[in-house]
This record gives C-alpha cells, structure tokens and sequence, in this order.
C-alpha cells in the first residue's frame, strides 16, 4: 500500500488484515500485521487474535505459526486476552493437538474459563465418535 502512496492508520490496517483472514490469505495479513509495525502504528490484541484465529482456521492448521505469532505478540508486550487463548485452544482442538495447547497454557499460566472447557468438552465428544 505504501509503494502506491496510500499511507493507512490503525483503522484500515485491521481492516484490510480482517478482510484477508477471511479470504484465507493469513500469510499476506501477518505481512501486512509486520508492515504496521514498520509503520510505527500500534497494533492491539484484537489485530493479533484474528491473524492467529486465521492460522488455526486454515486447513493445514498452521498451528505452529499460530504460537510463534502469539510469542511475538507476547515480546512486543500486548497482552493478549481470553479470546486469543480460546481461538489458540479450539485451533489446537480442532487439529488433534489439544495436548501442544496443554503445554502452552502451562507455560503462560493460563487459567481455562467456560469457552475452553467446551472446546475440550467437544474435542473429547469429537474422539469418542472417531473410535
């Protein structure tokens, strides 16, 4: 956007980050979540929770990416909140890997709340039909 002279705030960046999530195109959001930062322009939580809930939305659960943006977010010092961490334990849910997030949340010293006892909940009904 900047080559073409069009200079963004904080608005149209997670707007334009939003809008490639949805269409699937995480890896162009986390570029464009790092030209933000190039920018000088503060990026929240929110704007970090949508490029890792796109990571763990993809097909081939990019979990991994996931995590590594959540370790970005965490050194750059924004908190991140009980949706990002929910959004992390449904993506790790949803590809088998609830054990990883296990690890994860005892690292960070996360407290689970209702939303992760049922993404768990749903994980354990989800493998007792696979059986």
């Amino acid at each position: 956007m900047i080559e073409r002279g069009i200079k963004l705030d904080n608005v149209a960046f997670t707007a334009l980050i939003s809008g490639l999530c949805r269409d699937g195109n995480v890896t162009q959001a986390e570029r464009t979540l790092r030209e933000m930062l190039k920018e000088g322009l503060k990026r929240d939580d929110a704007t970090y929770t949508m490029v890792i809930d796109g990571f763990c939305k993809l097909r081939n659960g990019q979990l991994k990416n996931a995590n590594m943006l959540l370790d970005a977010m965490l050194n750059l010092g924004v908190v991140p909140d009980d949706i990002t961490y929910n959004i992390l334990l449904e993506g790790h849910c949803k590809h088998g890997n609830s054990e990883d997030f296990d690890k994860l949340r005892s690292e960070k010293g996360l407290v689970l709340d209702y939303a992760s006892y049922t993404s768990l909940v749903n994980k354990t009904l989800k493998d007792r039909q696979n059986r």
